[in-house]
């Protein structure tokens, strides 16, 4: 990673007016915020947010990703939308496709419950949110066009509630390796594999225990949950009642 650069506007010819947008790639290292009069946000390079770092982003600003790179978050997200203006991260190409940018990525390293991600829309990522041993909270939001899954959870047990998890070419949520999330409210829906993949690593205290209250989960191409490869299975009970 470098530094964060701001391009600021650029001009779209020369001497010309500038064109809306500000351009980013590299390192927050202060505490930022990407307002909504400088939407669009294009992110032409990696993003990390380090440790002790927030990055707070404002209802109705567009975050679009010009390749293959990710928002890494080792520090805080508050992505902040509400329903009327939705945070939106897509691709910014002109015919977007599932994979066109990484996703946002929480790791070990994130501050876990400050890090919030609210009436937002994830899309068009390869995976659209990743957690690695942290715990933010999902609500209201909406994660769609993955390649891959809509959100990945490792060691991971976040608030999931009243999202919409769709048409994802993979699972709409997995999780792994003690990830014991509460899905609660969620339409998880359409999408090319499992709804909601628990997987254990038959290791003693390794099980996924989720709970799930609530939710909508249909039409995804195999089952809405399946469980596997856990640790003494007999003697483990994933609560999914009133679903």
């Amino acid at each position: 990673y470098s530094p964060v650069v701001n391009f600021g506007n650029w001009q779209g010819v020369q001497g010309g007016t500038g064109v809306s947008g500000n351009y980013f790639s590299g390192q927050i290292v202060s505490n930022t915020v990407w307002q909504v009069s400088n939407s669009p946000i294009e992110v032409i390079g990696p993003v990390q947010v380090v440790s002790n770092a927030t990055l707070t982003i404002q209802p109705g600003v567009e975050v679009e990703f010009l390749g293959h790179y990710a928002l890494q978050v080792d520090g805080t997200l508050q992505a902040l939308g509400t329903a009327l203006n939705p945070i939106t991260f897509t691709s910014a190409q002109e015919f977007p496709l599932p994979g066109d940018w990484q996703g946002i990525a929480f790791s070990a390293l994130s501050s876990n419950n400050p890090c919030v991600l609210s009436n937002v829309v994830v899309q068009y990522a390869q995976v659209g949110v990743n957690c690695t041993a942290t715990s933010p909270q999902i609500v209201s939001s909406t994660i769609e066009y993955c390649s891959q899954q809509g959100i990945v959870l490792t060691r991971s047990s976040p608030l999931i509630q009243g999202c919409a998890i769709q048409q994802n070419n993979s699972y709409g949520i997995w999780c792994y390796d003690t990830s014991s999330p509460q899905i609660f409210g969620d339409q998880i829906l359409d999408n090319e594999s499992y709804g909601i993949y628990v997987e254990g690593t038959s290791v003693s205290n390794h099980n996924c225990l989720p709970l799930l209250r609530g939710n909508t989960i249909t039409g995804n191409v195999t089952y809405a949950l399946f469980s596997y490869y856990y640790y003494q299975p007999r003697q483990v009970v994933v609560d999914a009642r009133s679903n």
